[in-house]
């Protein structure tokens, strides 16, 4: 677990002279991490030119960031710490190599994707999808669709499609070709059809070698109340984070899981799963 916590919260321990580059790569098989459940991690991916790029700096750790809310963008995007005095060269390095890394941003361990967010309407039938016009999505509603517009807004879905819950019918995921800081700001200020909106945090699958046995059922999800975990394997124990990277459970107990989960609020968040057979997984829960 400690394993866990220092990628989610490590921007919040200090490391000086550690800093982040957010990689999106041009195909999410090609240069991904080659991270197989070891302690230390891993600074290589499965493209040897990505791979010598790493070798001539000190690159302390390279990891896929998961949750992503455009479908296919899933597995594009990569975090590398690495040293802050070679951070500037690195990331022009990666720039260069175009054949797999399509761009590079400086961030910070474990930061929020910068493209997207949830967005929550505040009524059913105000400011739901219509269409889409020179790829930016159109909506019944004209002051969204001009924000829609400032910031290139083309992918607007309800994050639980289907759902019963009316609150979570209104909620919608958001990607733009912008920074998504400018568009929360815009979106907020817009209180008469948007109630409120939140950055999507990342998650960090912490085994990725295969292991057929461990995929769990989780199920519903999403939940209202409680959820079954349906898996060959034997769970050791159950973190439960918020989308903010905030550690709400950590026990070996999947009752006392099951005594949280009524009492949380209705959102997003992220469950690691280890099991018995020492590996670990991230799930995403929705609480409608």
């Amino acid at each position: 677990m400690k394993k866990l916590l220092l990628l989610l919260f490590s921007a919040s321990i200090g490391f000086s002279q550690i800093t982040a580059l957010e990689i999106k790569l041009v195909d999410a098989n090609v240069g991904t991490s080659n991270f197989n459940g070891t302690n230390s991690g891993t600074t290589e991916s499965n493209d040897p030119g990505l791979n010598a790029i790493f070798q001539n700096y000190n690159v302390s750790s390279y990891m896929v960031k998961y949750g992503h809310l455009y479908p296919p963008f899933e597995g594009r995007f990569t975090e590398i710490l690495c040293d802050q005095s070679e951070a500037t060269q690195l990331k022009n390095d990666l720039i260069a190599y175009s054949s797999v890394v399509e761009s590079v941003r400086n961030t910070y361990p474990s930061a929020p994707f910068s493209d997207c967010l949830y967005a929550q309407i505040n009524t059913l039938g105000n400011g739901i999808p219509i269409g889409i016009n020179n790829g930016i999505v159109v909506t019944n509603d004209d002051g969204l669709n001009q924000i829609f517009e400032d910031f290139d807004v083309y992918f607007y879905v309800q994050t639980a499609p289907g759902a019963i819950n009316e609150a979570l019918q209104r909620t919608y995921n958001v990607v733009c070709n912008c920074d998504n800081i400018q568009l929360k700001t815009a979106l907020d200020n817009y209180d008469n059809i948007i109630n409120y909106t939140e950055f999507i945090s990342p998650g960090y699958l912490l085994n990725n070698t295969a292991f057929e046995k461990t995929n769990p059922v989780i199920a519903p999800n999403p939940f209202s109340s409680t959820f079954s975990i349906q898996t060959e394997e034997s769970i050791s124990n159950y973190l439960l984070i918020d989308s903010i990277g905030k550690q709400l459970l950590n026990t070996n107990s999947k009752s006392e899981l099951d005594a949280i989960t009524p009492q949380l609020n209705q959102g997003v968040y992220i469950l690691n799963l280890q099991f018995e057979n020492g590996k670990s997984a991230q799930y995403k829960l929705i609480k409608s």
